[in-house]
Formats: structure tokens, C-alpha cells, sequence
């Protein structure tokens, strides 16, 4: 196939092993709650200031980027921002000798199926092995081996680094051997040009209960009725779905608004996810979760 000038098109190898399967799995996913994307944005502004400050750990100054970056989000979000900075300064204060806030990331194009691997780097940090290529992840997720193939390229002196700050972890990303990495950037590549034509029948099945596009598709068995093309979804564990009879707000709202859980909860409680002092609060549902 020729695609002339097009540009060339990302590949996201989470939706790959879904688009193989169902077709509604191409395009734009469904009107869920970008709360934690929208956490990772306060972060990586909070940490880009905090270096542009010259990396103080004086606790007015960490204490005025938070007021003036936090300030404003509720109080469950705004405790999750606190900890998720205050990791970021723990885990770089000590080894960082120089900060890049405008660094290169890395890139893979493939001209036959005219689609391309991009890899998105925060900054770019020295230390005494070297300079480092960062990725603030606020998240569970981390750098896929797609990723690093695409990212240490021919020259590439720098090391890829996932920067966990929800596990406080620094890992090192391990370079691939070049022709293995090849020959994977290669296939994943023949793979999805390969979805761009497959059939556009849609069949529900086991693959539904990890597809973030309900909406889109109308397939999905739901309860008390069918999900409309613009119907507002919400995707909760079967943990949860047994908590909607005490409390739906604390039920919905962890998965609506991203909100993590706290290590050792078993999602019983009604905590969701908040820290010890929120805890506290939480243990009855109307002062928790009603305004």
C-alpha cells in the first residue's frame, strides 16, 4: 500500500493485541475520567519548577510549588500529588548533577507501513555514570520492550530510566540487542498495518472486560440495559461492583477519578485508595463520599 505524504501513524502497542481482535478498539477510546493523566501534569509541572528553582529541598519553597500547583485540587487528589513530588525529590536530590528540561526523545519509523514508535522523555539528567534519559511515571506502567528498541538507537549514549514514583524506584531500562530489536520494531509494525483492513465485525467476549472503548462498541453485556454510542462508562473491578450496595460513590469514584490503592487494601473498605489520615474519614460512606 502507498501512503504518499500521510503522516506516519503512532503505534500504541497496548491497543495492538485489542485491535487485532475487535475493530472497535481503532480511534479514540470512550469519555472515562483523565484524572490521571491529569495527576502525571501536575507532577511534571511541579517537578519542572522545582529544578528551574535551582532543586531546593528548603521546605518553603517545596511548600509554595505545591500551594501554587495543588492548591486547588480536592483533598484526596492533592494528598496523592504531596507524595508523588516528594518521592520524585527522594529518589533524584541526591545523584542529580545536571538537568536538561528540553531533551530529545526517541523515534522509529517504518516507511513501508508508514507508521512510526515514539518514546516520550521528561528530562535529561547527569550523574556521575553519565547522562540519563528520564520518564516520570506516576502510574503501573513501564517502559515496554517496543519502547526500548525504539529509543536506543544507533549512538544513543544516554540510559533510558523509569523514574516509579508510585513504587519510589528508579529502574534502568536495559539496552535490547540491536538486531532483535529490529526485527520486533519490524513485526509490531507489520501487525498493525495489518489491522487497518481486517474486518469490521465486532464480537463481545473476554477481550471486552480489558477494552476501555464500551461506548464505542455497544457489544459489552452491562447491567439495567445497552450502552449508547455516547453513553458515560464507568469500568470497576468485581470487587468494587460488590461494594455498590454500601456505597456507589466510593465504589465509582476510585475508578472514575484513577484514585490508586493504598498497599495492603484489599478494596473492601471505603477508603479507596486515600492515605492514613484520609482513612479516618472514609469509614462512614455519607462523610466520605457525599459532599
Amino acid at each position: 500500500m502507498t501512503y504518499g505524504h500521510e503522516p506516519a501513524e503512532r503505534i500504541l502497542l497496548r491497543d495492538l493485541e485489542l485491535r487485532e481482535i475487535c475493530p472497535a478498539a481503532r480511534g479514540s477510546g470512550s469519555a472515562m475520567g483523565t484524572s490521571q493523566l491529569d495527576r502525571w501534569k501536575a507532577v511534571y509541572e511541579a517537578v519542572v519548577d522545582w529544578h528551574q528553582g535551582g532543586a531546593s529541598l528548603e521546605g518553603q519553597v517545596v511548600a509554595d510549588i505545591e500551594a501554587r500547583l495543588f492548591g486547588s485540587w480536592d483533598a484526596v487528589q492533592r494528598s496523592i500529588l504531596i507524595e508523588l513530588f516528594a518521592a520524585y525529590r527522594r529518589l533524584h536530590h541526591p545523584v542529580v548533577t545536571a538537568v536538561d528540561l528540553d531533551p530529545e526523545g526517541g523515534r522509529w519509523t517504518h516507511e513501508e507501513t508508514n507508521t512510526k514508535v515514539t518514546v516520550g522523555v521528561q528530562l535529561d539528567v547527569q550523574t556521575d555514570d553519565g547522562w540519563e534519559a528520564v520518564r516520570i511515571k506516576t502510574g503501573r506502567t513501564v517502559t515496554s520492550e517496543l519502547e526500548a528498541s525504539a529509543f536506543y538507537r544507533e549512538g544513543e549514549e544516554r540510559v533510558l530510566v523509569d523514574v516509579q514514583l508510585g513504587a519510589d524506584d528508579r529502574v534502568s531500562v536495559a539496552r535490547p540487542d540491536p538486531d532483535a530489536a529490529e526485527r520486533l520494531l519490524v513485526e509490531v509494525a507489520r501487525r498493525w498495518d495489518a489491522t487497518r483492513d481486517s474486518p469490521r465485525s465486532r464480537v463481545a467476549g473476554l477481550h471486552c472486560y480489558s477494552c476501555d472503548r464500551p461506548a464505542r462498541c455497544g457489544q459489552y453485556p452491562v447491567i439495567g440495559g445497552d450502552v449508547g454510542r455516547w453513553t458515560r462508562t464507568i469500568r470497576i473491578s468485581k470487587t468494587r461492583l460488590a461494594g455498590l450496595e454500601r456505597c456507589q460513590r466510593s465504589s465509582l469514584w476510585p475508578g472514575l477519578y484513577a484514585i490508586p490503592k493504598d498497599e495492603g487494601d484489599d478494596g473492601e473498605s471505603t477508603s479507596a485508595g486515600l492515605r492514613s489520615e484520609e482513612r479516618r474519614v472514609g469509614e462512614e460512606c455519607r462523610s466520605r463520599w457525599w459532599p
